[in-house]
């Protein structure tokens, strides 16, 4: 249903604010909209991606959650498969291009979960 739906999230470090790290994810991903990616930083996730997935294939749990995932997401189960071939198909043009697309402000909802402070 929702094809570029996403999830960022960051931790603040102590001594910085919620608003800080708001303002520079943000910043990184106007950076992501307006420059390509290096191809050290892209051979580097697509490396992450492949050693997930075939984790996650590794098992018969992990195997049997992700059948009926790719048939609800793509329609298709036997698109797992052919996973391995989509990473490596994937350029830095093709992150360029989907970051544009996606990270618009009115893709945009953001929640910050804040502490009480303490008396």
């Amino acid at each position: 249903s929702y094809p570029t739906l996403m999830l960022i999230y960051a931790l603040t470090a102590p001594g910085h604010t919620v608003d800080e790290v708001a303002a520079a994810m943000d910043a990184e991903l106007e950076r992501l909209k307006a420059e390509p990616i290096s191809a050290i930083e892209l051979d580097r996730v697509k490396t992450q991606a492949r050693a997930g997935l075939l984790r996650v294939l590794a098992s018969n749990q992990g195997m049997a959650s992700l059948l009926p995932e790719y048939e609800a997401k793509t329609g298709d189960w036997r698109n797992l498969f052919s996973e391995l071939e989509a990473i490596a198909a994937v350029t830095a043009e093709d992150v360029q291009r989907v970051a544009q697309e996606t990270f618009q402000p009115q893709n945009l909802t953001i929640g910050k979960l804040l502490t009480q402070a303490q008396p």
